[in-house]
């Protein structure tokens, strides 16, 4: 009982802790459905072959079958990639924002992980509205596997530096002009981007400059 009791509890924390779409849910309610209805209704399974009973008679085990096998059909927890076109939308922030937390779901990955991704690529965003000169988002792109949860900003114009910024003191910002503000404002951004992500690089490829966020899952 108490082994019973601890598997499912770990299985719906570990459940919880996942960014869930459609798919994911229909994966564990199917898995829930078929465990029970074996235990439940034990006489489901009275006409199947002596070699194949204790499988099918459990309902533990017919449960973790079922997810391993809807797992592999819709490929959750396999890697993935995904683009996002930036070029001529309005509202880049909240594109990008919607975009990581909706693949996050789509992947199962942990909730925690998408919610830093997805600030930490907002934050990005106006970091390089803050820098100008011509910088501007033009896509996102988002990789995940059990590791890792990559996602890849495209901008127009050069690419930033980041390193060296630090949390300016808010107190020196009240009688600061609107320059400095502004500096303060970048700074902000550069640290809260590299503190979300585990790790961050900027630089170009085929003369397209990005930024790069990495986070450990």
């Amino acid at each position: 009982v108490y082994a019973a009791a601890f598997l499912i509890v770990s299985g719906l924390e570990l459940a919880a802790s996942r960014a869930l779409d459609s798919r994911g849910i229909f994966i564990i309610g199917m898995s829930l459905i078929c465990g029970l209805g074996v235990m439940l209704m034990p006489g489901l399974t009275a006409n199947a072959p002596d070699g194949l009973r204790y499988v099918f008679g459990s309902g533990f085990v017919m449960a973790g079958l079922t997810a391993v096998v809807l797992n592999l059909l819709f490929r959750i927890g396999t890697s993935m990639q995904a683009v996002q076109p930036l070029d001529a939308d309005p509202a880049i922030s909240r594109t990008i924002t919607d975009f990581i937390e909706t693949q996050g779901a789509r992947w199962s990955a942990r909730r925690e992980v998408v919610s830093r991704a997805a600030l930490a690529g907002m934050e990005t965003s106006e970091l390089l509205a803050i820098y100008g000169h011509g910088r501007r988002p033009t896509a996102v792109r988002a990789r995940f596997d059990e590791f890792n949860f990559d996602v890849e900003i495209s901008h127009r114009g050069p690419p930033i530096a980041l390193g060296g910024m630090q949390t300016p003191d808010i107190r020196h910002l009240l009688d600061a002009d609107d320059q400095a503000t502004e500096l303060a404002m970048a700074n902000i951004s550069h640290v809260l981007v590299q503190r979300l992500a585990d790790k961050v690089r900027t630089g170009s490829r085929d003369g397209v400059s990005f930024v790069h966020l990495h986070f450990s899952h």
